[in-house]
């Protein structure tokens, strides 16, 4: 055990007659249960969900006052005792008052000695602390359930000090707080995707310049071979040389399971020979092609291209070889939209599994434009939706990794805590990660006048004075970068230019706060570090955006100020055309340049070329896509 550290029984930890489990039987018959009232039954559905307004039993105070022993309070630590078991959550504060159901133990801490929170993390499923003990108790069989008495011979292992405590759950809610930040962006990037497809994959919204006649035709037309694998040639051969790892000269066996959409899972849980593979060529994946799930996951498409090498499909799976690789990815767009789902589902044939034949895919209609052009510049923009959801999923998954190499560091004390210095150390490894930061408790002026601070300190240079005009576009780019709100940025003739950030925001509080100096020149106002540098640079490393600041350098330090304007200018417009639905091109950001009448006068500019525009557009793509 790690000096400085404890190891203690749950019942050592609790306060007197600290542990509880709901009552049973006939103390909490369903007859008692009303639709409405004062006083709820919880139960483990809302530590599933970490929601505790959920459901709708309730009790009248007759009832509620023979079983107010079971009552749970805030600030309880409740357990679940079946399906997932050891699933834990805080009870949190202003909930309805009620009492706990037989699923569900009561645990109360006595916080002198042991955080709840702590142990929040400690009993997470990601570092199987709980179920690491929970295992040894029911070698030989199955365990039905947690009870008081198995609870109650739990061990735990935690730091003595309630400060290190404090200072883990702190670190461990902050990557908590990124993760939660990322889903909820992810959810929000798919749903106006599929808003968008709903748009564009059915004609209802036209792209500017596209005005040509759109066709329907059956999906057969379209492709050169509709086909599956035949239940005899799995059983006669197949099936027996499929293997669960990867063996040498062997190919990824896929499901339907394995794909949605462009995503293509090549580490499957069956590989097949390659001599057994090359003797089905027919159903070989080896060339860009579309994938149906026949069977089980009705609805489920995907996309396969060339360039993820040889596969070969389950019988569960119809491949589509396609005479055209465009019109490929457009039917597969298609089919995911509402209007190609509906098809799929009202093809299926009903009966002990739901599934779909050869000749039911054979027959799905596809609506397209009959300009291939138009095909492609709707799928250029829902594949650039997509490739930002992508790197949002693998910042979520690197994040998740993250935290839970992190918790096995700090919750076995491998890494300490002790003080301040310790405990920025540790977060200095989240920096890595690039990902939107929590500053909580700060309103995005103050945030503004610290990146203002930290603009200037990173870009201040005696020879070169450093002008208000360029602070401006490295702030909206870093905004962007950290996916921030843009929104007080307008349309002025310098580009993106906050009005709010110069006269009533950042500026005049990094100003007043010392964190920053400006004087005036010929070419007008110039920035330079203040005696406060230090304070503003100091929430730097407190809010964890060091790796944003070095970004911002890496990328502009060496840009001229005409070409930040550009950059900023092309981004902003960027954005406008996707919201728009308007496919991205040097014609189409021109066209809303000069639709504003204080941007239009920016064509006229030497570094607004067609060909300025085009590396722009390129620049920004790369920049804010990844």
């Amino acid at each position: 055990m790690v000096n400085d550290w404890k190891i203690n029984s749950i019942t050592d930890l609790l306060k007197p007659n600290g542990i509880k489990i709901g009552p049973f039987g006939s103390q909490l018959k369903k007859e008692l249960f009303i639709t409405n009232g004062n006083y709820k039954v919880y139960g483990q559905e809302n530590i599933y969900a970490k929601n505790f307004s959920i459901g709708n039993r309730y009790m009248t105070r007759s009832h509620f006052d023979k079983l107010s022993s079971c009552e749970i309070l805030p600030g309880d630590f409740v357990m679940s005792t079946m399906g997932t078991i050891g699933k834990c959550a805080i009870v949190p504060n202003n909930i309805t008052r009620g009492i706990m159901d037989s699923h569900l133990i009561r645990l109360r801490f006595d916080e002198r000695k042991i955080s709840s929170s702590y142990l929040l993390h400690l009993f997470s499923p990601d570092i199987r602390y709980l179920t690491a003990q929970t295992d040894k108790l029911s070698v030989g069989g199955i365990m039905d359930g947690l009870s008081v008495k198995i609870v109650s011979s739990l061990m735990v292992e935690y730091p003595r000090s309630i400060e290190e405590q404090e200072n883990i759950v702190d670190i461990l809610s902050d990557v908590d707080s990124m993760i939660s930040s990322l889903e909820k962006l992810i959810a929000k990037k798919k749903a106006v995707k599929q808003g968008a497809m709903q748009e564009l994959l059915t004609g209802k919204k036209r792209l500017n310049g596209f005005s040509g006649e759109w066709i329907e035709v059956a999906l057969d037309s379209a492709c050169s071979l509709i086909t599956k694998q035949t239940g005899f040639d799995y059983t006669n051969e197949i099936k027996a040389s499929l293997a669960d790892f990867h063996m040498t000269n062997s190919i990824p066996f896929i499901q339907n399971k394995d794909f949605e959409g462009k995503h293509i899972n090549l580490e499957t849980d069956y590989y097949i020979p390659m001599y057994i593979a090359l003797k089905y060529p027919r159903i070989l994946l080896n060339a860009t092609c579309g994938l149906v799930s026949l069977s089980g996951r009705i609805g489920n498409v995907g996309l396969y291209k060339k360039e993820n090498g040889l596969a070969f499909i389950g019988g569960a799976v119809g491949i589509l070889r396609f005479y055209d690789e465009i019109v490929a990815e457009w039917s597969i767009l298609f089919l995911q939209s509402n209007e190609g789902q509906r098809q799929l589902f009202e093809n299926q044939k009903s009966g002990a599994q739901h599934n779909l034949t050869v000749e039911d895919v054979r027959s799905l209609k596809i609506k397209m434009p009959k300009e291939k052009s138009e095909q492609t510049a709707i799928a250029s923009i829902l594949s650039d939706m997509d490739n930002e959801i992508e790197a949002l999923e693998k910042k979520l998954a690197k994040t998740r990794q993250l935290k839970q190499g992190m918790m096995q560091q700090l919750l076995t004390g491998k890494i300490r805590l002790v003080t301040e210095e310790k405990a920025t150390a540790a977060i200095s490894v989240i920096e890595q990660t690039n990902l939107p930061h929590s500053k909580s408790g700060h309103n995005q002026q103050f945030d503004d006048a610290v990146m203002i601070a930290a603009i200037v300190n990173a870009f201040y240079s005696e020879k070169y004075p450093l002008g208000r005009k360029k602070v401006q576009k490295l702030l909206y780019l870093l905004r962007r970068k950290q996916e921030e709100d843009t929104s007080a940025f307008k349309k002025k003739a310098a580009g993106p230019y906050a009005d709010v950030v110069r006269y009533k925001g950042g500026e005049p509080i990094a100003r007043k706060q010392g964190y920053i100096a400006t004087a005036t020149t010929q070419k007008g106002t110039a920035f330079a570090r203040g005696k406060a540098i230090d304070v503003a640079l100091s929430y730097i490393d407190k809010w964890q955006m060091q790796s944003d600041i070095d970004w911002l350098v890496s990328t502009f330090k060496y840009t001229k100020t005409n070409d930040l304007e550009l950059y900023a200018t092309i981004d902003m417009a960027i954005c406008d055309l996707q919201h728009e639905g308007i496919a991205v091109s040097v014609d189409s950001v021109k066209d809303l340049i000069r639709s504003n009448k204080e941007w239009k006068a920016k064509l006229t500019k030497t570094y607004f070329s067609d060909a300025d525009i085009a590396r722009a557009i390129t620049m920004c793509k790369r920049l804010y896509s990844s």
